[in-house]
């Protein structure tokens, strides 16, 4: 019952507090962190969906494909 106030509470709160630290352009750590400034992942946010869920398409497919082929992989 403890854990799960806990958990609950720390959901609310990272829901709540999330911008401080992933929020675009925020100085929260200002210069804790050393950053590059001519960074290129920060257009990555504003890429279309399509194409940020490339990635995760292609593994799916891939361990699909090396699923079904198993067989025939593994058969000596």
């Amino acid at each position: 019952m403890v854990l799960t106030f806990l958990g609950m509470l720390s959901i609310l709160s990272g829901y709540m507090c999330r911008d401080l630290f992933v929020g675009l352009g925020s100085d929260f750590f200002g210069t804790a962190l050393a950053m590059n400034t001519n960074n290129v992942f920060t257009s990555a946010e504003f890429l279309p969906v399509n194409i940020k869920l490339l990635p995760t398409i292609i593994s799916l497919a891939v361990s699909f494909e090396v699923d079904r082929r198993e067989e025939q992989i593994f058969s000596f």
